[in-house]
């Protein structure tokens, strides 16, 4: 049974925690100690270990923030969530930066916290399989691997450039750890591209429209994957969502793009978007072309055409049923656009759209 410290000034939300139905065999957790500030918490933390510390930010003495840098300073609990009152952002970039497991925002709820303890059971799983003979040093560097990974998440979820740079930088950081003909090596660098995949999907809900999740499961048998097989596989698949998220598309833009894609067989066109978005249709056409260097109809035809391979892939349905679907009465000219769509995919590979011929 893993354990956890609840961190809290306030007795009465520890005992609402205590209280939710989520503990013991539900979860493979239990509440091990309270403490009501950090300076309580460290000392709790230094006699007795711990799996797990959820704790508030706003307390006395010590607060959450403080609380969690030293616990990975001096590497005292492998999980660490913190828990707010404000869904303030500041509070969660602080969190991720120094290393958080999760963030949560009061009053909780028993599903919230259900999916906090499922997460953190499988993180600890797979990290005591790694662990496992790593000497004192070593294991500060994984641990410090394990925070560059949840902040490279974040970067996902942020929508930053350097996703890629983030994602090469731990794999270098695994390879320093682990000889490549350890087992350790494969079930870290699985388990970061597992991870890296897992929060695209999670950051772009209506990538399920294009593409399947299961296409990107390591194959167990490729011995090849680890020489640049996982990298190619997050760099198509980021490449794919910034071909589908125009460069420049942000603010209202970017909200258009999203309802675009998330209604990928619905009939859209400018008239639709200037009634939902109210927004005039000449001003939002031309805006949308000097923001994203593409025009708004180009626009519409390539994410079509990206449910359209989608659908020809996984759905059963011919080339004729799936222009249909979409909206296209004129067969002849749907198969003509789509075998020239799939030659620029294949050649251009993910590329954002702006750059395409």
């Amino acid at each position: 049974m893993y354990k956890t410290l609840l961190v809290d000034d306030r007795e009465v939300f520890v005992r609402e925690i205590e209280a939710l139905r989520v503990w013991g065999d539900a979860s493979g957790f239990c509440v091990s100690a309270r403490a009501l500030d950090g300076v309580d918490a460290l000392d709790c933390l230094r006699s007795s270990q711990c799996d797990l510390v959820i704790t508030d930010i706003r307390m006395p003495r010590m607060d959450g923030i403080v609380l969690l840098r030293r616990i990975k300073e001096e590497n005292l609990c492998p999980c660490v969530a913190l828990l707010s009152e404000h869904s303030e952002f500041e509070y969660a970039q602080k969190a991720i930066v120094l290393g958080a497991f999760d963030y949560l925002v009061k009053p909780l709820n028993e599903a919230r916290v259900q999916e906090l303890l499922s997460r953190a059971g499988r993180f600890l799983s797979e990290r005591a399989g790694i662990w496992a003979g790593l000497d004192r040093d070593a294991r500060m560097d994984l641990t410090c691997t394990l925070c560059a990974e949840r902040e490279m998440l974040s970067m996902i979820g942020a929508g930053s450039p350097r996703v890629m740079d983030a994602f090469e930088r731990l794999s270098e950081r695994i390879r320093r750890l682990f000889p490549p003909e350890d087992a350790r090596f494969s079930q870290a660098c699985r388990k970061i591209y597992s991870d890296v995949i897992a929060e695209i999907f999670k950051t772009h809900p209506w990538l399920g429209f294009y593409k399947s999740e299961a296409r990107y499961e390591k194959p167990e048998d490729d011995a090849r994957w680890h020489d640049g097989l996982a990298r190619r596989a997050v760099a198509e698949l980021l490449g794919f969502v910034d071909s589908l998220l125009p460069g420049g598309a942000g603010g209202t833009l970017r909200d258009i793009c999203r309802f675009v894609l998330e209604n990928p067989d619905s009939k859209i066109n400018l008239q639709v978007i200037s009634e939902k978005f109210f927004i005039n249709r000449t001003y939002f056409s031309n805006m949308f072309h000097q923001k994203t260097g593409i025009h708004f109809n180009k626009y519409m035809t390539h994410v079509k055409l990206s449910r359209a391979r989608f659908l020809l892939e996984n759905s059963g349905k011919n080339i004729y049923e799936i222009g249909y679907c979409l909206g296209y009465s004129d067969f002849n000219y749907f198969n003509r656009i789509y075998k020239k769509f799939s030659e620029d995919v294949s050649s251009e590979s993910g590329q954002p759209l702006a750059a395409s011929k």
